[in-house]
């Protein structure tokens, strides 16, 4: 799944402007790599309650945060 996804957004980055895409990078970086992270404060807001029961609220939100990060490097300049 993450891998269509990833696919998906390097698509786009080449039918849109460049600066369309440095930016929509530059979001992701402020909102989930920049403290205050954000970000990873609206998802830890949308977990669903029984979700991921072997982690606690600090192991979920560092899950969270290493998933944005390596979906981050991932997708293209």
């Amino acid at each position: 799944m993450l891998e269509e996804i990833i696919k998906g957004i390097n698509q786009l980055s080449g039918k849109y402007n460049k600066r369309w895409f440095e930016t929509f990078k530059s979001n992701l970086d402020k909102y989930f790599i920049k403290e205050p992270k954000t970000g990873i404060e609206m998802v830890m807001g949308q977990r669903p309650a029984g979700d991921f029961p072997n982690m606690d609220e600090s192991q979920f939100r560092n899950y969270v945060e290493n998933i944005f990060i390596n979906f981050i490097e991932s997708i293209s300049d």
